[in-house]
């Protein structure tokens, strides 16, 4: 991972902290790594720790090793980044009414905390007013103690944003990756959890497909659709 086995690897828990909290900043979404706050923090840490060699190997779906790149920190990281977009990236030439989404099973569906990601990629591929339709077992609820917290003891998205701003916290940052990815959509979640705890993090509970599919009926016309099988290793981008 590059700079980022120094920070977060063996960093301080203040300055993980510091740095997630820049989350809400320009240049901080998913895929970026340019003008993104954080990764320039973690590229400051990496070159103040002195690493004067580095490992990085990319992985295929079932865990093989497609290509190994090594060198100096930096350099050695961002060639591997460079293929890793080759492999993820999906351009999209506009966003879908509806977008149909696996976590990716398991571990990656064990829990809320880990699909987070999944619902993420699937939010930047859906229109504003738009439907994700979720399969995520999320047999471990929601899987984070803060998460847990931040979610069940604020009522909407708009009183996540409000403790984010005023008090910060170390998992608590998923809860505001959610509350940005889907304050204007809608989560059809089909799941091993609770109707109640569902209901709790902002989302509607189906039963099934079949059911998923009537909601949105119900509520779109002639909607367009995207299907994502393993979101959380696919990243939309809008172009041509």
């Amino acid at each position: 991972g590059g700079r980022k086995s120094i920070l977060p690897g063996i960093a301080s828990r203040k300055l993980i902290t510091d740095n997630h909290a820049r989350m809400n900043e320009k240049g901080s979404e998913s895929g970026n790594v340019k003008d993104n706050p954080i990764n320039k923090i973690m590229q400051e840490a990496a070159f103040l720790s002195g690493v004067d060699f580095s490992i990085n190997v990319v992985l295929g779906k079932n865990k093989e090793i497609l290509d190994v790149f090594s060198g100096e920190i930096d350099y050695s990281w961002k060639k591997g980044v460079e293929l890793c977009e080759t492999l993820t990236t999906q351009l999209i030439k506009e966003k879908a009414d509806v977008t149909i989404v696996s976590a990716g099973g398991f571990p990656k569906d064990i829990n809320l905390y880990q699909a987070q990601k999944a619902i993420e990629h699937a939010a930047i591929a859906t229109k504003p007013g738009g439907y994700i339709i979720v399969f995520s077992a999320c047999q471990e609820n929601l899987g984070n103690e803060t998460f847990e917290d931040w979610i069940l003891s604020t009522n909407g998205w708009d009183e996540v944003f409000e403790r984010f701003e005023s008090k910060f916290e170390l998992g608590g940052h998923k809860a505001f990756a959610l509350a940005r990815s889907l304050y204007d959509k809608t989560v059809l979640l089909i799941t091993e959890m609770s109707d109640e705890t569902v209901s709790s993090c902002n989302m509607i509970k189906i039963l099934n497909f079949k059911e998923a599919i009537e909601v949105v009926n119900d509520n779109i016309n002639n909607w367009t659709c995207y299907i994502m099988p393993d979101a959380s290793t696919i990243l939309p981008r809008i172009g041509d």
